[in-house]
């Protein structure tokens, strides 16, 4: 059976999972000129940050705990996370606007 402290700390580990992907997606749209950019941010970078996040809020901190299957865990650990936070980017956030940033001389002096 599972334990409130348990779901408060599953709560917690998809919590913080879906803030660092909607900063990452973020940061990669500001980055980035091009759409298929953020597409390969989204399939190959984004896994790997959750997974490092997952491993550390659980494994080192120790938050969580035992939920069921490893389904389960893969669901609100990685997956929903990753929909909520590539959510909130693209439809609760205005998108971002272009700087027009001044030309820079060649002042080397």
């Amino acid at each position: 059976m599972v334990t409130p402290g348990t779901l408060a700390g599953v709560a917690v580990v998809a919590l913080v999972n879906t803030v660092v992907v909607a900063v990452a997606v973020r940061f990669f749209r500001l980055q980035l000129d091009t759409r298929w950019g953020i597409a390969a941010v989204g399939l190959l970078l984004i896994p790997v940050v959750l997974f490092a996040t997952t491993v550390v809020l659980t494994g080192v901190l120790g938050i969580g705990g035992d939920v069921g299957d490893r389904n389960t865990v893969l669901f609100v650990a990685f997956l929903a996370p990753a929909i909520l936070g590539i959510a909130i980017d693209l439809f609760l956030r205005r998108p971002p606007e272009p700087v027009e940033l001044p030309e820079r001389g060649d002042r080397r002096r």
